[in-house]
C-alpha cells in the first residue's frame, strides 16, 4: 500500500473512532500499542521506551487534548530518522 493511502487509512480511522465516541487516549493506544501487538512486533514497537525502535509523528497540538491533530503531521520519524515529506491535507 502506498504511504499516502496508508495514512488517508489511519486518518479514517481516527474519524471513525471518533465519531463512535471513543476517546483520544484509546484512538493513540489502538493506533500504536495495540496495533503492534496485533502485528506481533510489539517487543520493538508502538511505545516509546529505551530499547525499542524510534517511530514517532510529531504534531502541532496535543492528540491527547486535540486528537484530530493528527491530521495535520510534521514530521515522521522512523528508526530514528526524520523524514519531513509534505503532505497534501
Amino acid at each position: 500500500m502506498p504511504r499516502s493511502s496508508a495514512l488517508i487509512l489511519a486518518i479514517q480511522y481516527v474519524d471513525s473512532f471518533t465519531e463512535a465516541g471513543i476517546g483520544a487516549a484509546d484512538i493513540l493506544r489502538a493506533m500504536t500499542t495495540r496495533a503492534a501487538a496485533l502485528l506481533g512486533i510489539g517487543k520493538d514497537r508502538g511505545a516509546l521506551r529505551v530499547g525499542m525502535a524510534a517511530d514517532l509523528v510529531a504534531t502541532p497540538s496535543d492528540p491527547l487534548l486535540y486528537v484530530e491533530g493528527l491530521k495535520r503531521i510534521d514530521f515522521v520519524m522512523k528508526d530514528g530518522n526524520v523524514h519531513r515529506t509534505p503532505l497534501k491535507q
